[in-house]
């Protein structure tokens, strides 16, 4: 059996269920979300995915349902040990815009992209500089 490879934005959900004790859930208005998330001034989810992203997810074997509520379209995901294992591992091949980010921060530090390299975990600020992770390291090689 072929191991599935998550797409960016599935890595990106599938590390901030991490970071929120393994859990995604659907909130009014059809935001799936995690916990600790800041809100806009219409108290949407600053960060959010579409629920496509979660039947994607869940059909690759990443996530799967928590049975929290006996809907299965209201049903908070949880990581499933495939999903924990791509967290745990090393992060996937980058190309393009963030791959040139990445180059960019790794030899001068800072670029348009730190957010988008924060929330993949490769890159991180310190003393109000932006620098590569261990992970940003490990994908910049990887790439």
């Amino acid at each position: 059996m072929k191991v599935k490879k998550p797409s960016v934005i599935q890595y990106v959900m599938l590390l901030r269920m991490a970071d929120a004790c393994g859990r995604i859930f659907r909130e009014p208005g059809g935001f799936w979300t995690v916990g600790g998330v800041a809100r806009t001034e219409r108290r949407t989810p600053v960060y959010y995915v579409a629920v496509g992203t979660i039947r994607s997810a869940e059909a690759s074997g990443f996530i799967q349902r928590a049975f929290v509520h006996p809907e299965e379209w209201r049903d908070e995901r949880v990581l499933t040990p495939a999903g924990e294992a791509i967290v745990a591992g090393p992060p996937p091949k980058i190309s393009g815009d963030l791959r040139h980010s990445l180059e960019h921060l790794a030899r001068h530090g800072g670029d348009t992209h730190e957010e988008e390299l924060a929330t993949l975990g490769l890159a991180e600020k310190r003393d109000s500089q932006w620098v590569l992770t261990e992970r940003g390291r490990q994908a910049l090689r990887a790439s």
